[in-house]
């Protein structure tokens, strides 16, 4: 009998201890906390915003990150802004 290969995991875990995977809708979104400027300001496209809220909120108090996160439309697409405060 043939043993099959294990497939690979669809998401992938972040290879830094700063990084912060978000992976919604089949797009991987990955913001690296130590480059991420203060005042910087990224939009992630995406419809599961409560999703993506509770993954930014969680990895960003474990690396004491403060953000201001606001869901809305920008340039004709839903998603999520954020903004790194410091």
């Amino acid at each position: 009998m043939k043993q099959r290969k294990p497939k690979p995991s669809k998401r992938s875990k972040a290879s830094n201890p700063y990084e912060c995977v978000v992976d919604t809708e089949g797009v991987q979104y990955v913001l690296d906390w130590s480059t991420f400027p203060i005042n910087g300001f990224v939009f992630m496209k995406c419809v599961e915003t409560t999703k993506v809220l509770m993954t930014l909120r969680r990895s960003a108090a474990r690396h004491g990150i403060s953000l201001a996160l606001r869901v809305g439309i920008r340039n004709g697409y839903w998603g999520v802004g954020v903004w790194r405060t410091r």
